[in-house]
């Protein structure tokens, strides 16, 4: 029987109107249709089809509208291009005006903002959007969802498209109900307005919400290959959270938050941080930089830690533990200055303290040696500027089982071993809580980390050549990718070579994207499929 693929190379008129996904043939015009590729009177009748016909001349209209432009246009065009890729606003060029005319060769073509936006803002707009149905027609994609609220309040749902390490916004609508059925509805416009089949979509990426778990089971019917994952950075920021909000350490974020309420209400209370830790000639570096790499940077005044960012606790708690005894001296000096203030009045009572003090120090101590593991697992999550997805199982499985460890055996620092002993406190009471601080983190993990989304990057793990080195050579034991469900004979020849290669891996990370396109000549189609499914996204934007 003739493969989708032999069929489409049988004449130029199939190659110009058809395309392969999988082992289906699909018109590139008419959107989710697929064909029998089989019979040659059912693809040579699609073609005389009057819907077919009208289809392609539609987008060859679109396709050929920037090419036929005049000058005059295509100035008006191009400069709509330029301002809206810089985010400058249309009225802008109404000022502009006298510098376009006397620098710009044809400068007086460009019309009044007005024009620009009711005339050439939707031009260059088709034009954008023929460009990417041409790119994405036959690719594999994830759709990424992103929920936010805009400065008055409203609903923003951000589509994104996902592929091959590239993050497309295709639709941007504000919604004035946001629930399942909105979701999956923005998701099926969006296909269809740029002619995408539903076999290409492969990945649902979303936050946890449970409207957004919803509206996948609304669409999975639908597209039967799809996979929901939840945002993993989401996931262990969540993680992290339960630290925050653990009732043991309620003592410890009270501190946290009168030391940050401290620096937010009097601005003169910087300039006399800063001025005491001159004099002391005090200056400490961050361990990392706003991207958690590290840094030699000289800090004086902290990070203030935001609202939906966990990491940015975290690197105020370190700031603090750096400052811990000058932070001391300096609140004790500020209630002199500022009595009235009530984050300052606490913080002196903890600092006069030896007891509290001491809590303050161990908790502080504890956070900023343990709570790095799980930021290097969430940084991680965010890259993307790598393909990561193979190392996913891996990264989720060793960090579940440090939890478990630490569960029954947390960490001390010496020095919190030598503030146990200066203070005669019994260490067994922190233990306990520490320990129980870690199963708080363990539960959030597990409870989130269950998704339908893990069977398949756990065989996608396939495609890291040191993974399937040490571990099973049955293509069958990846099938929960598509194409190996039932593998083409090329694909099978393919990969018998791939798992029979001699090749030496150093220590250094291995970059799978360059390993991949490397062996495009030798393993043309297990690289190409090898190229789509590393870069798969893990989290959202």
């Amino acid at each position: 029987m003739v493969s989708a693929s032999e069929r489409i190379l049988e004449s130029p008129e199939y190659e110009n109107n058809f395309y392969v996904n999988g082992l289906k043939l699909f018109c590139k015009y008419c959107q989710n249709i697929i064909l029998d590729h089989t019979d040659v009177e059912i693809l040579n009748k699609h073609l005389k089809n009057n819907k077919h016909i009208k289809n392609v001349e539609k987008n060859v209209k679109v396709t050929c509208q920037y090419r036929n432009v005049n000058e005059r246009e295509e100035i008006n065009i191009a400069l709509v291009r330029a301002f809206t890729q810089a985010n400058i606003p249309l009225e802008k060029a109404d000022s502009l005006k006298d510098f376009f005319h006397k620098f710009c060769i044809n400068g007086d073509a460009i019309v009044d903002s007005l024009i620009l936006q009711e005339k050439y803002l939707p031009t260059a707009f088709d034009i954008e959007s023929s460009k990417m149905r041409e790119i994405m027609y036959s690719r594999r994609l994830s759709i990424i969802i992103d929920e936010t609220i805009d400065f008055y309040g409203r609903a923003v749902v951000n589509v994104f498209f996902s592929f091959s390490g590239q993050i497309i916004l295709a639709k941007t609508e504000y919604l004035n109900i946001v629930n399942n059925t909105s979701i999956a509805q923005l998701i099926m416009r969006t296909l269809q307005f740029y002619n995408i089949p539903f076999n290409n979509i492969i990945f649902f990426i979303s936050e946890n919400a449970e409207y957004m778990i919803r509206a996948f089971q609304v669409l999975s019917p639908l597209m039967p290959q799809l996979k929901h994952n939840r945002c993993l950075a989401h996931i262990l920021n969540l993680v992290g959270e339960s630290w925050i909000y653990y009732k043991n350490f309620k003592f410890l974020t009270n501190i946290i938050t009168n030391i940050e309420t401290s620096f937010i209400q009097c601005p003169a209370r910087k300039r006399r941080w800063c001025d005491l830790m001159n004099s002391l000639n005090f200056h400490t570096t961050i361990p990392f930089d706003q991207n958690n790499n590290h840094s030699n940077e000289l800090i004086i005044l902290p990070y203030l830690p935001a609202k939906s960012d966990w990491i940015s606790w975290y690197r105020f708690i370190c700031w603090i533990n750096q400052h811990r005894s000058q932070l001391c001296t300096f609140y004790i000096g500020e209630e002199m200055i500022d009595n009235e203030s009530e984050a300052i009045r606490e913080l002196t009572v903890v600092f006069k303290s030896p007891l509290h003090s001491s809590i303050f120090e161990i908790f502080i101590m504890f956070i900023a040696l343990n709570a790095k593991r799980i930021v290097d697992e969430l940084e991680f999550f965010k890259t993307g500027n790598k393909p990561i997805a193979p190392y996913v199982i891996r990264r989720l499985e060793k960090l579940k089982t440090e939890l478990l460890f630490y569960t029954i055996q947390p960490p001390f620092s010496n020095e919190m071993n030598t503030k146990f002993l200066e203070n005669n406190i019994d260490p067994k009471i922190y233990i306990k809580m520490f320990q129980e601080a870690y199963q708080l983190a363990l539960n959030k993990l597990k409870n989130y980390i269950n998704h339908l989304a893990l069977p398949l990057l756990n065989a996608i793990q396939c495609f890291d050549p040191r993974y399937v080195r040490t571990h099973c050579i049955d293509i069958n034991s990846y099938s929960e990718i598509e194409e190996f469900k039932n593998p083409t004979n090329t694909i099978i020849q393919e990969w018998g070579f791939y798992c029979n290669l001699i090749e030496e891996f150093g220590n250094e990370e291995l970059d799978l994207n360059i390993y991949w396109i490397n062996k495009n000549e030798i393993l043309p189609n297990l690289s190409k499929l090898a190229l789509d499914y590393i870069w798969l996204p893990v989290s959202g934007v």
